[in-house]
């Protein structure tokens, strides 16, 4: 099955490849909000976003081992960006959740894939693509219907503030993948992301943690 999705994805235009996982994306991350959501029942987000990192880390291990520390492993040229780049993904990840726990997940979800809203602006002056006057218009008309959502009755929340956080922090550290792909493999990007999410996520988690159940702890994995 896997190999015959493979193989119809390879077939199609490159634009076509990335939407394709673009959408597989976008759905896997719909997945996990709405398990976020239901954890934060019993879990403070700070909690859940480390957790996130953690067991993240712990599903790429056997990819970096086999990559070992050559070029496609852990080894990087470009390690400062590297370490920015999972700063920048763990702020995201942080304010994500904690939108995701504190407001109805289907207007935090909204607000949070906003971030392609972010990235038209930010790729034109960072990485020089053309916009054009059609994706110009609809980013404006997506702003708009963003701030509406944010303040539909006059009065902003902390929640509706931090997923538009997260949004823009998730637009920065697409740019950064844009960059950093460049130089290294997508096991390296993500080995990154978590190692450097971790330290910054455990102090906060530590705040609030609370110790899971088996059935907890299979949701969080």
């Amino acid at each position: 099955m896997i190999k015959k999705i493979s193989e119809f994805v390879s077939g199609l235009s490159n634009n076509l490849q990335g939407a394709f996982w673009l959408f597989m994306s976008v759905f896997a991350f719909t997945g996990m909000a709405s398990l976020a959501k239901y954890l934060g029942n019993d879990f403070h987000a700070f909690q859940i976003a480390f957790f996130r990192s953690s067991f993240s880390l712990i599903v790429i291990l056997p990819f970096l081992l086999k990559a070992g520390l050559s070029k496609g492993g852990i080894k990087t040229k470009i390690p400062l960006l590297q370490i920015t780049r999972g700063a920048v993904s763990a702020i995201g990840i942080i304010l994500g959740f904690y939108a995701i726990v504190n407001m109805p997940l289907a207007d935090a979800q909204a607000i949070r894939f906003s971030s392609a809203l972010f990235v038209v602006p930010l790729a034109a002056i960072f990485l020089n693509e053309k916009v054009g006057l059609k994706r110009t218009v609809a980013t404006l008309i997506g702003f708009f219907g963003v701030i509406v959502m944010l303040n539909p009755t006059g009065e902003y929340n902390v929640a509706s503030l931090s997923a538009l956080g997260a949004a823009l922090a998730f637009a920065i550290a697409a740019i950064f993948v844009k960059v950093v792909s460049k130089y290294d493999k997508p096991v390296t990007l993500m080995f990154y992301s978590n190692i450097v999410s971790i330290p910054i996520m455990i102090i906060p988690a530590l705040l609030f943690w609370i110790i899971p159940n088996l059935e907890q702890l299979f949701l969080i994995l």
